[in-house]
């Protein structure tokens, strides 16, 4: 709030007519078969979304991905939600810390909540995404512990670990340096607006023990609750070799996730792939063909 202070409405939202409208043409002119809100709180005027369920159902009726605060996924909400045909709902989690959530991001919402939210996503049929952010200052040390034994539980279709990206002249960053979390140079940087190097999407933390971390919720897709656990409480993650650079990381989440983020991602590199094998093969052809000719 204090970045935009002075720049208008906190929060804006577009009519429910409007988005339709824009849709309905989206349809007519190109037939997509999934479509994707980019509104971390969508839903959150109910009297907004009970509205638009029954307009998108009747006027567009195309699978949609939506994101929404913890907060705001209710019993009647997914329903409605389902109603209109969403198959997949992100949910921000960034913490498992109620301190941490509470004190540093200022996120009022229980863990309680959160898994209640989880629960009812799952259990209505939709595919259940979250997000995590790694790399929050003051995080302690049983925070893996509960990360790890909240996920391997309710094994969401996929979860994003992003890691925490500073930016100028916020509260976080603020924070960050009276803590001494990043040196003199680190800091001129951030002020600068100079990102860091990513590890899924964005952040400023990239170290080894991060790797290791998103390695271990990256094999969480495959062990049972029981050994994760073991794994965490003996730390035996921080034992992994941290061979698997970014972007293996990212190209292995993409693979073995089906969320429909990781659906499309695998469509695309296959369709450009095989587009990129096939202009080689016909200059290769070509190339054979001039040849022979020569001779």
């Amino acid at each position: 709030r204090e970045a935009y202070r002075g720049k208008g409405r906190y929060l804006r939202q577009r009519s429910v007519e409007n988005v339709i409208a824009e849709l309905a043409q989206a349809k007519r002119l190109y037939n997509p078969d999934l479509i994707f809100f980019l509104d971390d709180c969508f839903g959150r005027d109910f009297a907004w979304l009970r509205k638009f369920a029954s307009e998108y159902k009747t006027k567009v009726d195309i699978k949609f991905h939506c994101s929404m605060f913890p907060g705001d996924v209710s019993e009647e909400s997914v329903e409605l939600l389902k109603t209109a045909g969403c198959c997949e709902i992100e949910i921000g989690v960034q913490s498992w810390d109620p301190e941490l959530r509470s004190k540093i991001l200022h996120r009022a919402v229980s863990n309680e909540v959160m898994e209640q939210a989880m629960f009812l996503i799952k259990h209505s049929g939709i595919n259940l995404i979250s997000g995590e952010i790694l790399g929050i200052p003051g995080e302690k040390p049983d925070a893996l512990e509960r990360t790890a034994d909240v996920y391997a539980r309710i094994r969401p279709r996929r979860t994003f670990f992003f890691t925490l990206k500073y930016y100028p002249n916020t509260a976080i960053t603020r924070y960050a340096a009276e803590q001494g979390l990043f040196s003199e140079s680190e800091q001129a940087d951030i002020l600068d607006g100079k990102h860091g190097c990513q590890i899924s999407k964005g952040g400023d933390v990239t170290d080894e023990v991060m790797i290791r971390r998103i390695s271990l919720f990256f094999l969480m897709k495959f062990l049972p609750q029981s050994i994760i656990m073991f794994i965490v409480k003996k730390n035996l993650y921080r034992r992994f070799p941290a061979l698997l650079t970014r972007t293996a990381l990212a190209i292995g989440e993409n693979l073995f996730s089906d969320n429909f983020e990781s659906k499309h991602n695998r469509a695309r590199a296959f369709y450009r792939y095989s587009y990129f094998i096939f202009k080689k093969f016909i200059c290769l052809f070509e190339k054979e063909k001039r040849e022979d000719q020569s001779l």
